[in-house]
């Protein structure tokens, strides 16, 4: 009964960490914006055997704790549509081939239309270091916020926006203009 007290103790007080997650990335125009909106989960909820192809796939193993997933994706947006671009694993060492994983998928060069892919993808990216307090703090701050809305892989709508930020109050208020 002790060691479960003290084990429920311990794991309750002490401090833990992890490791954060890589982002698939969406190249809109000239930006790449790093994304944690995975449009190929909706695919593999809808198709599961397509998880064990992606992972079984490569003859390399690659175990990394940024990436749970076992692989990352590379999105565009061009002609109003999402495609996937590239497919890498956790490591981003090997590069699979588009064609070959998604079978059944028309690929038009080289690209995967996204038709089973709905839902908003909204970040907040290009960090650049604002100087607050007199100059007596930096801090790395996102100025623009991307919010595509998309339909069976058709773009319904997207808003870009830079973003300010009150110096004064920096971490607290943000201002959009």
């Amino acid at each position: 009964m002790r060691a479960v007290i003290l084990l429920i103790f311990v794991l309750l007080f002490v401090k833990t960490s992890a490791t954060e997650q890589s982002g698939d990335r969406l190249i809109y125009k000239s930006d790449t914006i790093y994304i944690y909106t995975y449009p190929l989960d909706t695919l593999i909820k809808i198709f599961p055997p397509l998880e064990k192809r992606i992972l079984n796939y490569s003859n390399t193993i690659c175990t990394s704790t940024a990436c749970w997933r076992g692989y990352i994706g590379t999105w565009i947006i061009q002609n109003d549509s999402l495609y996937l671009s590239k497919l890498t694993n956790g490591c981003e060492n090997y590069i699979f081939k588009l064609n070959w994983l998604f079978k059944m998928r028309k690929t038009e060069k080289g690209k995967v239309f996204a038709d089973w892919f709905s839902g908003e993808i909204e970040e907040e990216y290009d960090n650049r270091e604002t100087q607050i307090n007199g100059g007596e703090l930096y801090l790395n701050v996102p100025t623009k916020r991307f919010v595509a809305k998309i339909k069976d892989g058709k773009v319904i709508e997207i808003k870009t926006e830079n973003i300010q930020y009150d110096k004064v109050d920096l971490p607290i208020k943000i201002k959009r203009i």
